[in-house]
């Protein structure tokens, strides 16, 4: 299984993101960290994932960027990540 990060700039102000969130949240193991980044456990590529939340984006200046952070990410001080921590994905 894969771990993703998800960040994204939503250009407009007042937009209603909830489908995108909902999205993101469908993911059994996820984490909102940060304002706009996500971290996700997932099968699916990135390239998949970035498509799937294109659909959700509404303005053509948001802007959007999924990275494979599987093995890479070592260092993080958000509380709530233990599924990180543990690597238990």
């Amino acid at each position: 299984m894969k771990r993703l990060l998800i960040s994204y700039d939503l250009m407009r102000p007042g937009q209603n993101y909830d489908k995108l969130i909902e999205y993101i949240e469908s993911y059994p193991k996820h984490a909102h960290p940060l304002l706009s980044v996500w971290l996700i456990a997932t099968d699916k590529e990135p390239g998949t994932v970035r498509d799937d939340i294109t659909t959700f984006l509404t303005d053509s200046n948001d802007k959007l960027i999924v990275v494979d952070t599987t093995d890479r990410a070592s260092a993080w001080q958000p509380i709530g990540l233990e599924w990180l921590k543990n690597d238990q994905i």
